[in-house]
């Protein structure tokens, strides 16, 4: 993602930076595997402290927004295979949990390294992820100084 950061700037205006987790199909792979959790970035000029639903507004909508990385495919899989064996509420916690924690980490790691490049017009930006389906959970929020955890 660092790389659509950097090939297609975010505007000024972008004051909340959300990274979505969207299930997609593979139709390459057999049927019980398709479903694979892909992870998204876009851009809102609305913040959580503006509109609880900013998250739903995308202002910044990058081409190549949709990471293809080759961990979250593999775990994809393995979590479809053990769908069989789960119930649904099983299925679901485990899927949420994985791929929640994975991201929160991932987008934090990548905070550190380029909180420079995504600093809106209000002087600082709110970072969220979360499921397209689910609740937006707010990492932080990077300003001049850096990423503050809130």
């Amino acid at each position: 993602m660092t790389n659509v950061f950097k090939t297609q700037p975010i505007p000024f205006a972008i004051n909340s930076i959300w990274f979505g987790l969207i299930q997609l199909i593979d139709y390459k792979l057999p049927k019980a595997e398709q479903a694979i959790t892909t992870p998204y970035v876009g851009g809102s000029e609305l913040t959580p402290k503006i509109d609880r639903e900013w998250a739903c507004q995308m202002d910044y909508w990058p081409e190549g927004r949709y990471s293809k990385l080759e961990a979250f495919k593999k775990i994809s899989i393995s979590i479809n295979r053990c769908k069989a064996t789960l119930q649904s509420e099983q299925y679901n916690d485990l899927e949420s949990i994985v791929f929640l924690g994975l991201s929160y980490l991932l987008i934090r790691n990548t905070m550190y390294k380029i909180h420079h490049l995504v600093i809106g017009e209000a002087g600082e930006t709110y970072i969220g992820f979360g499921y397209d389906s689910g609740d937006v959970w707010i990492i932080g929020r990077l300003t001049e100084k850096g990423f503050k955890k809130t």
